[in-house]
């Protein structure tokens, strides 16, 4: 496999798993939301403030890291295309003539 390849499936799969951990992220805000919206009467709320923001942050953060791992995987979808438009332009013009009947 070529290297870039292999680099752009590295970062295939590093995309799947920041989605992975973005969306468990979000449950946990949607379950402390909802527990916030049962318990505020007994639960002090500027702790569950912070733990809620923690968590939206952590969120952000992992946001951040996937849109550079998706501006990678861009970049380097372009290089293979690059490179395989050059092969087969060289590939190509090796074989011009060879297909005419010396007439």
């Amino acid at each position: 496999m070529h290297p870039i390849q292999t680099q752009l499936e590295t970062t295939l799969q590093e995309e799947a798993v920041l989605i992975q951990k973005i969306g468990l992220c979000q449950d946990f805000i949607d379950v402390l939301l909802a527990y916030i919206s049962h318990s505020a009467h007994a639960i002090p709320i500027l702790t569950a403030e912070d733990i809620l923001t923690s968590v939206h942050n952590v969120a952000q953060d992992l946001e951040t890291e996937l849109l550079h791992v998706r501006l990678e995987k861009g970049i380097l979808d372009n290089k293979l295309r690059c490179q395989q438009l050059q092969a087969e332009s060289i590939n190509g013009s090796s074989y011009s003539g060879s297909g005419e009947d010396g007439q």
